[in-house]
């Protein structure tokens, strides 16, 4: 992303310096989609760095803050070619004792390292839609899930060397699996607050029912009693 806002047209984005993630200063410059098998890392907890295209799927998104204070940064799962899933929270501005559904949000396709800024595409939302029921800006995280969606399809594409590949998610066709892959640039550090990692990273989790889940954080005050089925850790 060069900073021309809408991408691609030369315009200047007053919400977004060209920092990404937002808020951390300027950076250094074959498979079905989603059919991937995954190694066994024994240092699980902190995940591996990703191969590139490994994860077609996976979307860096923006959400631009009022009056040019940056943005919140986010991840994504592309499902169709006009579409994005994400979380409920990644769509909403809090402040003031006020949830405010944001306006837009900017989506980068493809991206592996985010210091690296190539012409990876990036579209602006035409529609969001957050689920009717999700409490924004509270401490309940049930319903927390949200669909972004563009007025033109997404560039789907597989290159040979993995890099700025994009593609759909492969879906589940029941519940019955006992693991899951979980992406993304977050921290790398459980219960540490500390750098993001600007690579994309992957790391496999063991899939648990739900009462197993709430016992497990029943020990965290409020925590058990805001989970439901519409929410799985």
């Amino acid at each position: 992303y060069n900073g021309d806002y809408p991408p691609g047209q030369g315009g200047d984005n007053p919400d977004y310096n060209g920092d990404y993630p937002p808020g951390q200063g300027d950076s250094p410059p074959g498979n079905d989609y989603g059919d991937y098998q995954y190694k066994q890392n024994p240092y699980i907890t902190n995940g591996r760095e990703a191969k590139p295209g490994e994860v077609p799927f996976q979307v860096a998104l923006m959400t631009p803050l009022p009056g040019g204070q940056g943005g919140m940064s986010c991840g994504g799962t592309v499902i169709s070619n006009r579409c994005v899933l994400t979380a409920g929270h990644c769509v909403y501005i809090c402040g003031n004792g006020r949830a405010t559904l944001a306006q837009r949000v900017l989506a980068r396709f493809g991206a592996h390292d985010l210091r690296n800024r190539e012409k990876e595409p990036v579209k602006t939302s035409t529609d969001i839609r957050a689920h009717r029921s999700y409490k924004a800006c509270t401490n309940d995280f049930k319903n927390d899930i949200a669909m972004i969606c563009f007025n033109e399809d997404i560039p789907m594409r597989m290159t040979p060397n993995g890099l700025d590949s994009i593609g759909t998610v492969c879906m589940p066709q029941s519940d019955s699996f006992q693991s899951a892959i979980t992406s993304g640039w977050g921290q790398t550090t459980q219960g540490v607050k500390g750098p993001q990692s600007p690579i994309l990273k992957i790391a496999e989790v063991t899939y648990i029912d739900m009462n197993t889940c709430k016992s497990r954080l029943s020990r965290i005050p409020g925590m058990a009693q805001n989970l439901d089925d519409t929410l799985h850790i």
